[in-house]
């Protein structure tokens, strides 16, 4: 073998090694890097949007809470003043799919037995209607507002489905009792 080709093998083959090995670290290191990067912002985004329903969570339990404080006054509301106040609601926060109150029977002057007023958003706008006159929702609402007979405090319902005009909705609905003297009157709900 010429005294070049010696030459190139002992000097280029471990040359060719060692940027092979150092190649491979940068690769390994960039690649590292870029994991950490995507992890840190994919973290800040979850934390980001984590943060964003918890306020929404505690804005639409703050309303509910309000509203039952308003209308702890009960002698002074009407069914349609009911009807009114849950669609003004509805119609001022985007977050809300519903909102409504529940009543013992024979509370409100001039509503039918039991009363459930209601304003719903849907795709053609705002709709009012009696919960109680719904099956399904009579009985779920029924049995939130029979919960309150042993709990005291607001609670977030287990969530449930609603058929929208186009899909089925997953709903959670969170409900703050009206008492007026200890004495449990009423609740309202909010769905989102």
């Amino acid at each position: 073998m010429r005294l070049q080709g010696k030459i190139a093998i002992t000097m280029l083959l471990p040359l060719a090694g060692l940027m092979a090995l150092v190649v491979r670290q940068d690769l390994s290191n960039t690649r590292t890097r870029a994991i950490e990067s995507g992890s840190a912002q994919l973290r800040d985004a979850v934390q980001n949007a984590a943060t964003l329903f918890d306020g929404q969570f505690r804005r639409v339990a703050q309303v509910a809470d309000t509203a039952a404080i308003a209308v702890q006054d009960y002698a002074d509301w009407n069914p349609d003043e009911l009807f009114r106040f849950a669609r003004g609601i509805v119609a001022r926060d985007p977050v809300i799919l519903g909102f409504g109150t529940i009543w013992e029977p024979g509370l409100i002057e001039g509503a039918g037995d039991p009363f459930m007023p209601f304003a719903e958003r849907d795709d053609s706008g705002i709709k009012e209607l009696d919960l109680a006159k719904s099956a399904i929702e009579s009985a779920r609402l029924a049995s939130m507002f029979e919960t309150f007979e042993t709990r005291r405090d607001p609670y977030w319902s287990p969530a449930f489905q609603i058929e929208g005009e186009t899909e089925r909705l997953d709903v959670v609905r969170y409900l703050s009792p009206v008492r007026v003297d200890g004495r449990l009157l009423g609740a309202t709900a909010v769905d989102i």
